[in-house]
């Protein structure tokens, strides 16, 4: 009798785990391998995933879990890897692993960071995990997947992405990982902003005005996430001209994409509170 495609790939992850557990002989702290493995994939098309073959895919999760390993509160985690240095579904393409807490509009920043890199995205391995870790931040165990039973107070919520890129001549991974990183922050601040109206609150009445507009303008793409992107695309681009961290023709053409998606955002309408998202408002100085 044919086995289903989801037995087939449970097997291919039974099979990696063990091919891991030997490789690693106890040096990642994930719990039960095979638990992992399954977390870990659950959201990869069995398409994408089974080609690899088991080695490939323990030696894929086995490794983020070493990159995982040791992460300090509020850090996020970033390696690159060109093609060759790192275990991939597709031999040919370079890594980007990255552990971080789980936020939205990850994906979509870290995949639009490596297009300005002029990198494509192929495969993404983008699993939620609940974690457990000492007071150092050392990895204790994988517990699961969000809405398993085992949900604990020192349990933390957390985000693992394993992207396959392309890998030219010359690629300059510590400058990418600066990069990624830099991006992961701006995201962390956005959020936090976004969670803690009563401290932005603060911020309007320490800065004035102007501030208020930005500051309920991100408010707004909380409360509106399906036009955060290309919006919040603007107001980055607005700030590092504001801050003099890049010239206005070098701004223009770093973020022309993202423009152009802000500029058809805006084209929508105005938001009817008058306030943030109103171009005006947005791109009043470029």
């Amino acid at each position: 009798m044919l086995e289903s495609t989801g037995e087939v790939t449970h097997t291919l992850l039974a099979e990696a785990a063990r091919a891991a557990g030997v490789a690693v002989a106890g040096a990642i702290s994930v719990g039960d391998l095979h638990s992992y493995l399954e977390a870990y994939y659950r959201h990869l098309a069995p398409e994408d995933l089974l080609p690899a073959g088991p080695l490939r895919a323990g030696a894929i999760a086995a490794e983020h879990a070493r990159v995982a390993a040791l992460r300090p509160q509020g850090r996020a985690l970033v390696r690159v890897r060109p093609a060759g240095e790192s275990t991939a579904l597709e031999g040919s393409r370079g890594v980007v692993d990255v552990v971080t807490d789980d936020m939205p509009f990850l994906v979509d920043s870290i995949t639009m960071e490596l297009a300005r890199h002029d990198l494509d995205s192929y495969h993404i391995v983008h699993p939620q995990l609940l974690v457990r870790r000492d007071v150092a931040g050392a990895l204790r165990e994988v517990v699961g997947p969000p809405g398993s039973d085992r949900v604990e107070h020192d349990v933390i919520r957390e985000s693992w992405m394993h992207i396959e890129i392309d890998s030219p001549p010359g690629l300059k991974a510590a400058e990418l990982e600066d990069d990624l990183r830099r991006v992961l922050g701006d995201v962390r601040v956005d959020v936090a902003v976004a969670r803690q109206p009563d401290r932005a609150e603060e911020r309007v009445r320490a800065r004035g005005g102007e501030e208020r507009e930005r500051l309920l303008g991100r408010e707004q793409l909380r409360l509106e996430p399906d036009r955060a992107r290309p919006a919040h695309a603007a107001l980055e681009l607005d700030e590092a001209l504001r801050a003099g961290e890049i010239a206005a023709a070098e701004g223009v053409e770093r973020h022309a994409q993202h423009l152009l998606g802000a500029l058809a955002h805006l084209r929508q309408g105005v938001d009817e509170r008058g306030v943030g998202l109103d171009g005006r408002n947005e791109l009043r100085q470029l």
